[in-house]
């Protein structure tokens, strides 16, 4: 079982080969952020279920037997993977885009959701909020 899970090949390995391989047995895919891979889930046995996958600078989706619902391709809108920071930055398609998968916080255990909804992958996206002094006269 993935939940919440980020998978992402870095920017030395772009265009890697799959994310997930699958030799046997069942798994099950849910709010998971694949990014920056040739193949994104590939089924040589077995078979997997996917649930609000997000595919970002992934060539080819699935290979083999998968049950899909929800599959988003998106720009995965990450802070700054050059540098190797994951976290969801503003414009990611990952932002409120999962679903209640009952994991109630990020992995830095920021609470989950944070605004509309469930974000997928590992982080919680939180907005920049502006804080203007108030003034009396």
């Amino acid at each position: 079982v993935l939940v919440h899970s980020t998978i992402v090949a870095s920017s030395a390995q772009t265009g890697a080969p799959q994310a997930i391989y699958v030799n046997s047995g069942a798994i099950y895919v849910t709010n998971t952020l694949i990014a920056s891979h040739t193949l994104g889930i590939h089924v040589a046995g077995g078979a997997v279920s996917s649930l609000n996958t997000l595919f970002a600078g992934v060539t080819t989706s699935f290979s083999g037997t998968v049950t899909s619902v929800g599959g988003i391709t998106g720009a995965a809108g990450f802070v700054n993977p050059a540098a190797d920071d994951y976290h969801l930055a503003s414009g990611s398609s990952a932002i409120d885009a999962g679903v209640d998968a009952g994991v109630a916080v990020d992995f830095e255990g920021d609470p989950r959701p944070i605004g509309a909804g469930f974000d997928i992958g590992y982080d919680e996206y939180i907005p920049q909020l502006l804080w203007l002094p108030l003034l009396r006269r």
